[in-house]
């Protein structure tokens, strides 16, 4: 994830360049789909995640951007119940 971060931040960097007015990058972070260990897993997930978006949120700053860059998460396990009442496996992101 630091390194798919890092890579936007070096193409905003340039943006003015390029003449880019309007960017939408895609990053991700696989390795969600656990079926045992999870609170461990998800616990170094989370801290990468954390200190990925903390270094591309200073990277903003540096680059004197971060009142013009929006950042978010989502995730397709949302887990919600069907008629039955029982829990489907995924669903597509979490907002509600």
């Amino acid at each position: 994830m630091g390194s798919q971060l890092k890579q936007v931040a070096q193409l905003l960097s340039v943006r003015s360049a390029l003449s880019l007015n309007r960017q939408v990058f895609f990053c991700s972070l696989g390795g969600f789909d656990t079926h045992s260990n999870q609170i461990a897993t998800q616990q170094t997930l989370f801290a990468q995640l954390s200190a990925a978006l903390n270094a591309f949120y200073n990277a903003t700053v540096e680059l004197n951007l971060a009142q013009q860059v929006t950042s978010f998460t989502m995730s397709d396990f949302s887990r919600p119940t069907n008629r039955r009442r029982t829990a489907h496996d995924h669903a597509w992101a979490a907002c509600r």
